[in-house]
Protein backbone atom coordinates (compact mmCIF):
# COMPACT_ATOMS: atom_id res chain seq x y z
CA UNK A 1 0.00 0.00 0.00
CA UNK A 2 2.50 2.21 0.70
CA UNK A 3 4.56 1.51 -2.67
CA UNK A 4 0.81 2.72 -4.33
CA UNK A 5 0.87 5.90 -2.08
CA UNK A 6 4.45 6.66 -2.81
CA UNK A 7 4.40 6.14 -6.80
CA UNK A 8 1.04 8.23 -6.80
CA UNK A 9 2.93 10.97 -4.95
CA UNK A 10 5.76 11.21 -7.22
CA UNK A 11 3.25 10.93 -10.50
CA UNK A 12 1.39 14.24 -8.98
CA UNK A 13 4.42 15.98 -8.98
CA UNK A 14 5.91 14.87 -12.45
CA UNK A 15 2.06 15.79 -13.95
CA UNK A 16 2.83 19.70 -11.66
CA UNK A 17 6.06 19.61 -13.38
CA UNK A 18 5.06 18.56 -16.31
CA UNK A 19 2.23 21.38 -16.59
CA UNK A 20 4.74 23.86 -15.65
CA UNK A 21 6.85 23.13 -18.14
CA UNK A 22 3.55 23.27 -20.24
CA UNK A 23 2.86 27.05 -18.81
CA UNK A 24 6.27 28.19 -19.50
CA UNK A 25 6.43 27.04 -22.84
CA UNK A 26 2.94 28.22 -23.79
CA UNK A 27 3.98 32.04 -21.98
CA UNK A 28 7.24 32.10 -24.12
CA UNK A 29 4.81 31.10 -27.61
CA UNK A 30 2.71 34.23 -26.43
CA UNK A 31 5.47 36.77 -26.68
CA UNK A 32 6.44 35.41 -29.81
CA UNK A 33 3.15 35.68 -31.53
CA UNK A 34 3.17 39.28 -29.68
CA UNK A 35 6.22 40.11 -31.29
CA UNK A 36 5.18 38.91 -34.64
CA UNK A 37 1.83 40.78 -34.64
CA UNK A 38 3.78 43.91 -33.22
CA UNK A 39 6.45 43.88 -36.11
CA UNK A 40 3.15 43.23 -38.56
CA UNK A 41 1.60 46.19 -37.69
CA UNK A 42 4.54 48.50 -37.27
CA UNK A 43 5.46 47.00 -41.16
CA UNK A 44 1.66 47.68 -42.60
CA UNK A 45 2.45 51.63 -40.80
CA UNK A 46 5.52 52.45 -42.24
CA UNK A 47 4.64 50.76 -45.84
CA UNK A 48 1.04 53.12 -45.93
CA UNK A 49 3.57 56.13 -45.04
CA UNK A 50 6.32 55.17 -47.81
CA UNK A 51 3.52 54.57 -50.47
CA UNK A 52 2.37 58.48 -49.33
CA UNK A 53 6.46 59.25 -49.73
CA UNK A 54 5.65 57.55 -53.41
CA UNK A 55 3.50 60.50 -53.95
CA UNK A 56 6.25 63.18 -53.01
CA UNK A 57 8.80 60.98 -55.20
CA UNK A 58 6.48 61.13 -58.34
CA UNK A 59 5.62 64.58 -57.74
CA UNK A 60 8.52 66.53 -55.48
CA UNK A 61 6.12 69.96 -56.30
CA UNK A 62 3.51 68.87 -53.75
CA UNK A 63 6.17 67.87 -50.89
CA UNK A 64 6.06 71.38 -49.64
CA UNK A 65 2.80 71.71 -49.09
CA UNK A 66 3.24 68.72 -46.60
CA UNK A 67 7.06 69.33 -45.00
CA UNK A 68 7.80 73.19 -45.72
CA UNK A 69 4.59 74.81 -44.78
CA UNK A 70 3.28 75.97 -47.77
CA UNK A 71 -0.31 76.90 -47.24
CA UNK A 72 -2.90 74.80 -49.13
CA UNK A 73 -4.48 76.78 -52.23
CA UNK A 74 -8.07 77.44 -51.55
CA UNK A 75 -9.79 76.24 -54.34
CA UNK A 76 -8.72 74.25 -57.89
CA UNK A 77 -7.27 70.60 -58.90
CA UNK A 78 -4.55 70.83 -56.82
CA UNK A 79 -6.84 71.71 -53.67
CA UNK A 80 -8.38 68.64 -54.21
CA UNK A 81 -5.30 66.44 -54.47
CA UNK A 82 -3.60 67.86 -51.25
CA UNK A 83 -6.88 67.39 -49.62
CA UNK A 84 -6.42 63.94 -50.40
CA UNK A 85 -3.04 63.28 -49.72
CA UNK A 86 -3.77 64.60 -46.55
CA UNK A 87 -6.26 62.27 -46.01
CA UNK A 88 -4.39 59.18 -46.57
CA UNK A 89 -1.46 60.80 -44.50
CA UNK A 90 -3.60 61.59 -41.37
CA UNK A 91 -5.27 58.00 -41.59
CA UNK A 92 -1.41 56.34 -41.74
CA UNK A 93 -0.55 58.42 -38.99
CA UNK A 94 -3.58 57.71 -37.04
CA UNK A 95 -3.28 53.77 -37.37
CA UNK A 96 0.20 54.25 -36.67
CA UNK A 97 -0.20 56.01 -33.08
CA UNK A 98 -2.95 53.62 -32.33
CA UNK A 99 -0.61 50.59 -32.90
CA UNK A 100 2.25 52.24 -30.71
CA UNK A 101 -0.50 52.35 -28.24
CA UNK A 102 -2.11 48.97 -28.41
CA UNK A 103 0.25 46.86 -29.12
CA UNK A 104 2.95 45.35 -26.59
CA UNK A 105 6.57 46.14 -26.72
CA UNK A 106 6.01 49.32 -29.22
CA UNK A 107 6.85 51.79 -26.30
CA UNK A 108 10.51 52.61 -28.10
CA UNK A 109 8.28 54.06 -31.37
CA UNK A 110 8.44 57.39 -30.06
CA UNK A 111 9.50 58.59 -33.41
CA UNK A 112 5.18 57.93 -34.25
CA UNK A 113 4.43 60.70 -31.78
CA UNK A 114 7.44 63.36 -32.75
CA UNK A 115 6.56 62.71 -36.49
CA UNK A 116 3.13 63.36 -36.01
CA UNK A 117 3.35 66.53 -34.06
CA UNK A 118 6.33 67.52 -36.81
CA UNK A 119 3.61 66.90 -39.50
CA UNK A 120 1.14 69.10 -37.67
CA UNK A 121 3.34 71.74 -37.57
CA UNK A 122 4.95 71.84 -40.93
CA UNK A 123 1.59 70.91 -43.00
CA UNK A 124 -1.13 73.73 -43.54
CA UNK A 125 -3.21 71.10 -45.48
CA UNK A 126 -2.87 68.36 -42.68
CA UNK A 127 -3.98 70.42 -40.14
CA UNK A 128 -6.98 71.85 -41.91
CA UNK A 129 -8.13 68.19 -42.60
CA UNK A 130 -7.68 67.06 -38.77
CA UNK A 131 -9.25 69.90 -37.46
CA UNK A 132 -12.04 69.65 -40.08
CA UNK A 133 -12.62 65.86 -39.24
CA UNK A 134 -12.02 65.74 -35.63
CA UNK A 135 -13.80 62.46 -35.18
CA UNK A 136 -12.10 60.47 -37.80
CA UNK A 137 -8.35 60.95 -36.28
CA UNK A 138 -9.03 60.00 -32.16
CA UNK A 139 -5.24 59.25 -31.74
CA UNK A 140 -3.98 61.94 -33.86
CA UNK A 141 -6.74 64.47 -31.92
CA UNK A 142 -5.51 63.05 -28.47
CA UNK A 143 -1.83 63.21 -29.18
CA UNK A 144 -2.45 66.70 -30.25
CA UNK A 145 -4.05 67.58 -27.10
CA UNK A 146 -2.30 66.50 -24.93
CA UNK A 147 1.08 68.13 -26.25
CA UNK A 148 -0.95 71.44 -26.66
CA UNK A 149 -1.99 70.91 -22.94
CA UNK A 150 1.56 70.40 -21.92
CA UNK A 151 3.43 73.20 -24.39
CA UNK A 152 0.74 75.31 -22.64
CA UNK A 153 1.61 74.32 -19.31
CA UNK A 154 5.57 74.69 -20.22
CA UNK A 155 5.07 77.79 -20.98
CA UNK A 156 2.81 78.90 -17.95
CA UNK A 157 5.80 77.77 -15.97
CA UNK A 158 8.31 79.65 -18.11
CA UNK A 159 6.17 83.06 -17.42
CA UNK A 160 5.70 82.32 -14.29
CA UNK A 161 9.86 82.41 -13.73
CA UNK A 162 10.30 85.05 -15.67
CA UNK A 163 7.87 87.37 -13.85
CA UNK A 164 9.35 86.15 -10.37
CA UNK A 165 12.67 87.24 -11.78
Amino acid sequence: MQIITALSGISVVLSLLFVARQTRELTRQTRLNNRIGTLGSMHDSLEMLHEIQAIFTDRPELRPYFYGGKPCPRRGHRREMLVNIAEMLADTIDYGLMVVKLMPGTEEYEGWLNYALFMMQSSPALREHVDENPDWYLAYRRIIVRHSQHAAGQRGLAETHDSSL
